[in-house]
């Protein structure tokens, strides 16, 4: 009886071998590629969220740099690529109360694959419990196509009660 199990599993795990050999056979061999290489807001491994939160001390008054990295989603290029930032609709923060973007246009050095967007966030100028959004976007007068769910990235800061 044991002899028919084996022989049997025996049986199925070949079967399987020769389907999964079957199939791998009817499939192109070259790795996936994009169809284009696209611009976007990192995000951390296996997330979805393009956003952050820095929370400010209650004393906090000076001045500070944050930095959001802006990635290629794709191969790193030959030259040097040029990123247009705006600010989107979305930005609750007033800017030059409340943070400065230090660039509006951010360049990927060529072969490399990010460059950091630098932020300078002003905490004297925020009330206890005060929180804001500050939320640059990629456009379309970059070098590259955006991809659209990571055009826009959300920084929210807010000050301690």
């Amino acid at each position: 009886m044991s002899t028919f199990f084996a022989n049997r599993q025996l049986a199925v795990a070949a079967g399987l071998l020769g389907l999964a050999l079957l199939l791998t056979g009817c499939f192109d061999e070259t790795r996936p590629t994009f169809d284009e290489d696209l611009l976007q807001f990192e995000t951390d491994i296996g997330s979805t969220q393009v956003e952050r939160t820095v929370t400010l001390g209650i004393n906090q008054e000076e001045a500070f740099d944050e930095f959001i990295a802006i990635q290629l989603s794709g191969r790193t290029q030959e030259s040097a690529i040029n990123v247009a930032i705006a600010l989107s609709e979305a930005t609750t923060a007033v800017e030059g109360e409340h943070f400065e973007l230090l660039d509006q246009e951010v360049t990927i050095p060529a072969g490399e694959h990010f460059q950091d967007l630098e932020v300078r966030i002003y905490p004297d100028n925020f009330e206890p419990g005060e929180a804001v959004d500050i939320v640059p976007r990629i456009t379309e007068d970059s070098d590259l196509s955006v991809m659209v769910n990571y055009s826009e990235y959300t920084l929210t800061v807010e000050k301690e009660e």
